[in-house]
């Protein structure tokens, strides 16, 4: 597995801490993945049929060896939550799709060696999603998306959540326009 490792490195007579893809030691990786979706199709009448959900759950146990990492810890692997989950509400009919979608993931080691040799790790993170599009004509869409609409927020800490490391507010995000196909 590749990792992230942060070394000093002296340049000009100046040391920067620079972080760099490496070959990880070695890891294991267990766990499971189960989803399912239902369209109502068949057990609502007309344009109720249009509806449907669909939900996933996965569990991931890891272990990771890293070389620079401190002694004696064991780590997951990298960018790797052991519970993470979706739930989507769609309709999908008379040329109109529409989605509503929540994903969930647990907290997860970011990099094990990050700024002075500590393991940074990005905090739980939820996120609702909305997409509508019309098809005007078989070569004409209409489409609006809006992300982040619960306007959740990144939070990455050190060690522990007392020593936060980045807090991120990137704010719900909202685009409109048409595709065409020629």
């Amino acid at each position: 597995f590749v990792t992230l490792t942060t070394t000093p490195q002296l340049v000009d007579q100046v040391t920067f801490q620079v972080t760099v893809p490496d070959n990880g030691e070695g890891a294991t990786v267990k766990g499971f993945e189960i989803g399912y979706r239902q369209s109502f199709e068949n057990w609502l009448p007309g344009a109720l049929g249009g509806f449907g959900v669909q939900a996933s759950y996965n569990y991931t146990d890891s272990n990771a060896e890293y070389r620079n990492a401190v002694a004696n810890v064991s780590f997951g692997l990298e960018g790797l939550s052991k519970n993470s989950y979706s739930v989507v509400g769609f309709y999908e009919k008379y040329g109109i799709t529409a989605r509503v979608a929540y994903t969930y993931r647990d907290n997860f080691l970011q990099v094990a060696s990050g700024r002075n040799g500590e393991p940074e790790y990005f905090d739980a993170y939820g996120q609702l999603d909305v997409s509508l599009s019309y098809d005007v004509s078989s070569n004409f869409t209409v489409f609006a998306d809006a992300i982040n609409v619960n306007n959740a927020k990144e939070f990455i800490y050190s060690v522990s959540e007392d020593r936060t490391k980045e807090y991120r507010m990137t704010g719900r995000r909202v685009s409109a326009g048409v595709r065409v196909r020629f």
